[in-house]
């Protein structure tokens, strides 16, 4: 990959979600595994980070890791159907890491997981590396609904991660 290549992915963004000073009642780490990476980087937030962290800081995390199954950068899952590069395999790396480091790991890819069945290949590998999975529902088509889904799918705010079997 060029530089230009690479400057058009993103493999992990974290959040502190709560005043680092406070050290009481905590549990640690919330991974979330989404589609892909959209417009928000170290300094800027986007709509969907920001629900995100809504929801894990009044789940009680410290951190927030973002991590996704396809590491191409766009505010627009269609652009990854177009002629864009594999996902790279350092991509895979990042989620094991962040997973690796969770207190619980949520999976919000929704419908666009079916794309080269990344959504499938990652389930299965972070099953096979023995982490509990969670979810906040889950598609017609079996996939983890997003954070931002809409209509009937809309996650509420006072949601709660439930086990993915």
């Amino acid at each position: 990959l060029n530089p230009q290549e690479l400057r058009e992915r993103r493999f992990w963004l974290g959040r502190c979600v709560c005043d680092p000073d406070d050290l009481t009642d905590h549990r640690g780490r919330l991974c979330i595994i989404g589609n892909q990476p959209s417009t928000a980087d170290e300094t800027e937030d986007d709509p969907t980070i920001l629900r995100e962290i809504g929801f894990a800081y009044r789940w009680g995390y410290r951190y927030l890791d973002k991590v996704n199954i396809h590491d191409l950068c766009s505010p627009d899952p269609k652009t990854l159907y177009g002629d864009a590069l594999p996902v790279l395999p350092l991509n895979d790396e990042y989620v094991f890491a962040a997973a690796a480091r969770a207190a619980l790991i949520l999976c919000v890819w929704g419908n666009h997981g079916a794309l080269a069945a990344r959504g499938a290949r990652m389930r299965r590998l972070l099953s096979e590396r023995g982490h509990p999975l969670h979810i906040l529902g889950l598609t017609q088509g079996g996939y983890p609904i997003h954070t931002l889904a809409r209509g009937k799918s809309r996650v509420p705010d006072h949601a709660q991660p439930k086990e993915w079997r």
